[in-house]
């Protein structure tokens, strides 16, 4: 739990930079639209929170600003959102649901992050916040995050 709690957290982290920003007048229009398509898919991520063992996760972009994480240390899913905040650099964050060992809402975390999309790759800091049943925090931390593109493997 502790690792599915890192990843929703680094996911967050992503996320947290004001969307004010990718709103910016005088963009090239048709960059961006080149550079959505390099974020737009599954992604295969390496996260290593500070401090901690680093663990496997995989993150979904999709088209229109929505994004889906899943990890490999804890059942569950995070649901989130990104946005494009300058060249080659795309705010992320998510949220996921913690759960007891009797099924109880157990509180949440959420993960923020900015990436940089460099030679095929994403990467960045992240930090989280762990939020018991009544939202208030209760664990933060922080780390960083590297991904590539998820491969289809040959048969």
């Amino acid at each position: 739990m502790r690792l599915r709690l890192l990843v929703i957290a680094v996911v967050a982290a992503l996320a947290s930079p004001s969307l004010a920003l990718a709103r910016s007048h005088g963009r090239d229009h048709s960059r961006d639209q080149h550079q959505v398509a390099t974020i737009v898919g599954t992604w295969d991520v390496q996260v290593s929170p500070d401090g901690q063992a680093p663990f496997a996760a995989l993150l979904t972009f999709n088209q229109g600003g929505t994004l889906v994480e899943t990890e490999s240390d804890a059942p569950g899913t995070g649901l989130g959102s990104w946005t494009q905040v300058g060249p080659d650099r795309f705010a992320i964050a998510f949220k996921t649901f913690i759960f007891s060992a009797t099924g109880q809402g157990d509180g949440a975390v959420a993960v923020r992050s900015v990436l940089t999309s460099s030679d095929g790759s994403l990467a960045g800091p992240f930090k989280f916040d762990v939020t018991d049943p009544a939202g208030k925090v209760v664990q933060s931390g922080s780390g960083t995050a590297t991904a590539t593109p998820f491969e289809i493997p040959d048969l």
